[in-house]
């Protein structure tokens, strides 16, 4: 075939079974001198693609509008973002970490009815989530700036969720005004912090050890070890800036820490942030559910968002 033609294609995810799609593409990669124009609504082929390879087709009075993202595209792109993920949900999370990914997933599906509809949790690319380094969190106030700017001709709801980790009052307001007031801080130091309660971990780590098939720890054993290590105010990797006069312990200390210590006491097994977060909040759900507040909390702002538009 002559080099050089140019493709049009309409919705070709109407026609292919979702393991075709792979097929297709493949074919699209193998024969890179054309050009191709797909229309297309699958999550799959808009997430094969840069952000800069796509555009927003909508009807607005009766003609087609073209949304396009101008410079912002290459930032997007250098941030992981496709267009899947900001063009196919109604409504968009953005978290720090897998645990939060996983804590809302439990959440919004025992709780239905307290979810905005579309919703989609996703957890913030690379640095930005993160406030390791001044770049860091550079990268964090870019982040929320260009992805409100890149939403903005779209029906789009979203909120950002940090937790209270290191960042300063000064931080935090930076990140509201990047975000346009759209980010949201748990009143914890991280979302692990939720679940610092002895019933709660024992009967996590109980059920991991029957996985595992290893002797279960007392409610009291689990309870002691938490009192240890929560009185440990001198440990950096608990507090790493210290405890304030007043501080909450079990608002502050690196609970993400202290559950792996935990963990591989009694069960000899690693914290897993994604995973055991999932089981964690299961169990939170069912014995404290008054302790998952926090989440429900930003789950209802989104839902009366969409209410509200």
């Amino acid at each position: 075939m002559p080099e050089g033609r140019l493709f049009l294609i309409d919705e070709p995810q109407a026609y292919l079974h979702p393991h075709a799609e792979r097929t297709f593409l493949a074919f699209l990669e193998d024969h890179p001198q054309h050009q191709y124009v797909i229309a297309t609504n699958s999550g799959y082929l808009l997430n094969a693609r840069p952000i800069s390879q796509a555009r927003l087709l909508t009807i607005h009075e009766g003609a087609t509008r073209i949304t396009e993202l101008g410079s912002r595209d290459q930032l997007l792109t250098e941030l992981e973002i496709t267009a899947a993920d900001l063009w196919l949900a109604e409504s968009v999370l953005w978290v720090e970490g897998p645990s939060e990914v996983a804590a809302f997933d439990v959440l919004s599906r025992a709780e239905p009815a307290n979810v905005s509809s579309g919703l989609t949790v996703k957890k913030m690319p690379g640095a930005a989530s993160r406030f390791a380094s001044r770049r860091r969190a550079a990268e964090t106030f870019r982040f929320c700036h260009e992805i409100t700017d890149a939403v903005s001709p779209l029906p789009i709801r979203m909120l950002f969720l940090f937790d209270t980790d290191e960042k300063t009052d000064e931080a935090k307001g930076r990140i509201l005004e990047a975000s346009r007031g759209l980010a949201e801080f748990l009143p914890v130091r991280e979302l692990e912090n939720l679940f610092l309660q002895a019933d709660v971990l024992h009967a996590a780590i109980t059920a991991r050890c029957g996985e595992l098939e290893l002797d279960e720890p007392s409610e009291s054993a689990v309870a002691d070890e938490l009192q240890d290590q929560l009185a440990r105010m001198d440990d950096d990797e608990l507090y790493p800036l210290g405890l304030e006069d007043g501080a909450d312990p079990l608002e502050r200390v690196k609970a993400s820490k202290l559950i792996g210590r935990l963990f591989w006491k009694f069960a000899r097994s690693d914290y897993d942030k994604a995973e055991d977060a999932r089981l964690l909040t299961e169990v939170t759900l069912r014995m404290k559910p008054s302790a998952l507040d926090p989440l429900r909390l930003v789950l209802s702002r989104l839902r009366e968002s969409s209410e509200s538009s």
